[in-house]
């Protein structure tokens, strides 16, 4: 079993076949966009950290690809050592050139040079010697006359002659898109954009725009927005730069990468982590009680997931420790799935409530208070006798902890009438809660602290 997710296997023919997050879809209402205004514009593909987003990027990629589109992806964190992003660009559209003659891509070359402000004359001809092939490009950088590099160097006030140079770059480069691709649009893919430093991620973003107008381009840009904003405010030094409108200069359409069912990857995750090795082994399935524990495990996982707002990354750390944790029960003991699941989620979101459970540092009512503070964020009326089972459960094992240190901590009492009644206050129904204690009698002697030593691997079961 693997601790760290490999990269998902993108088959050439069917790019979407493994994906588990039903997303094919949307590749699709994509490509009919693009299709729809090829004669070019910038759609911003939008989704946080840690959501598939370019995981979905490299099957729409191979998508466009087997439909005969020509697609150019740009890795932008790959690159952003560098101090000037548009030789690496550049390179992008050397890869895709298909004739023999390289004479339009010399001249390009050469006005793209002259058009960039931040070349230093020294190193023009190293940067360009990575990104594009050395034989054809080499000749034009050392053509570039004295007077252009004194141009660079001494940044001399320019102006009308830098207009003219960006403008006829861009006129070159729409006819060498026109004549060598003419059918369809080249679509041009940015990625892994609020990665990078923020002064490269602006700095990518400024160069870009010189070709964002340019006729038979669509240029992708695979962001998160949130976290693209702040670099931009992060490189202009100053909270009164409003990063989301800054951004709105450069794109013309906006497509959020929707958020996939709970349910359909804790399924996944269950799957890919084998899960099913420790849940439905022969001597768990032959225990009634225990049989469908896999189940629950994943029904509560994908509440959460939905609930807390989990994104991909976060809820398969969780997935990752709980499967680790899995490995310190022995076959035949209780792990009671859901409240198992609710502690690893408290000890990486709710570190001081979990700490607080572990050194016994909550009174009974204390305890109640928090967890239902946390509960209550899940609620909805089809899981509220489950939230109220896992209080119920997760009330017990802590008493029975707690009750090593305090002896006199009780859960129940009888009233006046010699009737149970709780000793904590809830804002769940008492009566449930009683009736599941009820139920929990035969293993209301279970310590919580067995579950907190197997989620810090503090104890293991011997065999």
């Amino acid at each position: 079993m693997r601790l760290n997710h490999a990269n998902i296997q993108i088959e050439p023919n069917e790019p979407f076949k493994y994906c588990k997050l039903g997303r094919a879809k949307y590749a699709e209402i994509l490509t009919k966009i693009i299709y729809g205004y090829s004669d070019g514009f910038v759609l911003s593909l939008n989704s946080e950290w840690g959501t598939g987003k370019t995981t979905f990027i490299q099957m729409w990629r191979q998508y466009l690809k087997n439909q005969e589109n020509t697609v150019l992806y740009f890795n932008a964190w790959e690159t952003d050592f560098e101090t000037n992003p548009l030789a690496a660009i550049l390179a992008e559209f050397k890869a895709i050139l298909n004739v023999k003659d390289n004479t339009k891509f010399k001249s390009l070359a050469k006005k793209a040079a002259l058009v960039s402000k931040s070349v230093i004359p020294s190193l023009i001809k190293s940067v360009f010697e990575k990104y594009v092939d050395t034989a054809t490009i080499t000749e034009s950088i050392k053509n570039i006359s004295d007077s252009a590099f004194e141009i660079f160097q001494e940044e001399i006030n320019e102006y009308a002659s830098r207009k003219k140079g960006i403008s006829e770059f861009r006129e070159d480069l729409g006819l060498f898109i026109q004549e060598n691709y003419e059918n369809k649009p080249v679509i041009f893919i940015i990625d892994e954009l609020d990665r990078c430093r923020p002064s490269y991620a602006v700095e990518v973003l400024e160069t870009i725009k010189h070709f964002f107008d340019v006729k038979g381009i669509v240029f992708v840009l695979s962001i998160d927005k949130i976290q693209f904003a702040n670099s931009i405010k992060g490189y202009y030094g100053s909270d009164c730069i409003n990063g989301i409108e800054y951004l709105r200069r450069f794109i013309d359409l906006e497509f959020n990468l929707p958020t996939p069912k709970g349910i359909d990857f804790s399924n996944y995750l269950y799957s890919y982590y084998k899960f099913d090795d420790f849940f439905s082994n022969r001597i768990r399935t032959s225990i009634e009680v225990l049989r469908r524990d896999g189940r629950e495990f994943i029904e509560f996982t994908a509440i959460v997931f939905n609930k807390a707002h989990l994104n991909l990354r976060q809820q398969e750390k969780l997935f990752i420790h709980s499967r680790i944790g899995l490995k310190q029960f022995s076959e035949q003991e209780y792990v009671f799935p859901q409240l198992y699941y609710l502690l690893i989620y408290l000890k990486e979101y709710k570190p001081d409530i979990y700490r607080n459970i572990k050194n016994r540092k909550y009174s009974l009512q204390d305890l109640v208070d928090a967890i239902e503070d946390v509960l209550l964020e899940f609620v909805d009326s089809n899981i509220k006798i489950l939230l109220i089972e896992i209080e119920s459960l997760i009330l017990l094992f802590y008493s029975t902890y707690y009750r090593e240190e305090n002896i006199n901590a009780e859960l129940v009492e009888k009233d006046h009438e010699m009737k149970s009644k709780l000793t904590v206050k809830t804002k769940f129904e008492s009566a449930q809660i009683l009736n599941y204690f009820e139920h929990f009698r035969r293993i209301n002697n279970i310590s919580i602290d067995l579950f907190l030593k197997r989620i810090d691997l503090t104890e293991m079961v011997i065999s």
